[in-house]
């Protein structure tokens, strides 16, 4: 789940992933999308199953949940800016069950935006 996904290293692995038959889910605030670096395009033409988040609150979550066990939040989106000039924090937890509450959250968005 994130608010702005623009970077190409990032989108690139997720879409490798995908062709390895890993189950690649996400939600995108769709605000965001319209913005000519958004991977939005990309991720879902090679076969990531992307929802965009079009309710009238900002989806502003910054979340990337892995094997059901991990964890990666923080101010971070996944740009360029976000990685190389901003300031802002990453936190990666290895924790099933902190991973689990996170993942209710995903399931429950992605219900809400069906």
């Amino acid at each position: 789940m994130t608010y702005f996904f623009t970077h190409p290293k990032i989108a690139n692995e997720l879409m490798l992933k995908r062709a390895e038959g890993i189950d690649v889910k996400g939600i995108i605030e769709k605000s965001t999308t319209g913005n000519k670096y958004s991977k939005h395009e990309m991720l879902a033409a090679n076969g990531v199953d992307v929802k965009l988040e079009s309710t009238s609150a900002l989806l502003h979550h910054k979340v990337f949940i892995i094997d059901k066990r991990i964890v990666i939040t923080g101010s971070m989106n996944p740009t360029e800016s976000g990685i190389g000039r901003n300031d802002e924090n990453v936190l990666i937890v290895y924790n099933e069950d902190f991973a689990m509450r996170y993942l209710d959250e995903f399931e429950g968005v992605r219900k809400i935006i069906g």
